[in-house]
């Protein structure tokens, strides 16, 4: 009973990454959200990926100067970039 505990709180790495990249796309749930939380308080390398992946997100996302109508990336374009990204990080 007590390890089945402490798998619910204690996210790993792996899974606390999982669950910084779903909060760019969609809420989370309040359970999500609390295990996320309590993990970045004790590991600063997933708080440090965090603001690293909002930083990144920012700028793949935004729109260049001078061309609103057309974002940096986008569609196809990003899948296939976040799909590299991810597998260069041992995703």
């Amino acid at each position: 009973m007590k390890k089945r505990f402490i798998h619910i709180i204690v996210l790993s790495c792996r899974k606390a990454t999982r669950l910084i990249e779903k909060k760019l796309h969609q809420r989370l749930s309040p359970r999500e959200r609390i295990q996320l939380s309590w993990h970045k308080s004790v590991c600063d390398a997933c708080t440090t990926y965090e603001k690293q992946v909002i930083f990144l997100d920012r700028i793949i996302t935004r729109e260049p100067i001078g061309i609103p109508e057309e974002p940096l990336f986008s569609g196809k374009n990003l899948e296939t970039l976040q799909e590299k990204i991810i597998l260069s990080i041992g995703g």
